[in-house]
């Protein structure tokens, strides 16, 4: 999933999303690398792809506004998960969230 397919969030699933988001970017050194980060509790990983080579934008809209930004590849899942499943699990977090 791109983070251009997220959409329309209600702001507490966008302000989750930019926290994650916010963790990952602080630990990339490139922009061309896949990078992982957990939330503060430990609870939830995010995995951020590379920036789309074609520099296409990604637009979140919320109550409060819209967020605009490099378009990436991003999956969200539950910690406990990736480690039962050796991997990343099916659904993304936020997708469930945002339902």
């Amino acid at each position: 999933m791109h983070l251009s397919d997220f959409g329309e969030l209600e702001t507490v699933t966008f302000h989750l999303l930019l926290d994650l988001l916010g963790e990952a970017l602080a630990t990339r050194t490139d922009p061309r690398d896949t990078v992982e980060a957990t939330s503060m509790d430990g609870a939830i990983v995010i995995r951020l792809g590379p920036a789309s080579d074609d520099g296409r934008v990604a637009e979140l809209v919320t109550t409060d506004g819209t967020f605009r930004g490099p378009d990436c590849e991003v999956t969200i899942f539950y910690s406990h998960e990736a480690a039962a499943l050796g991997g990343v699990a099916g659904e993304t977090l936020l997708e469930v969230a945002n339902d």
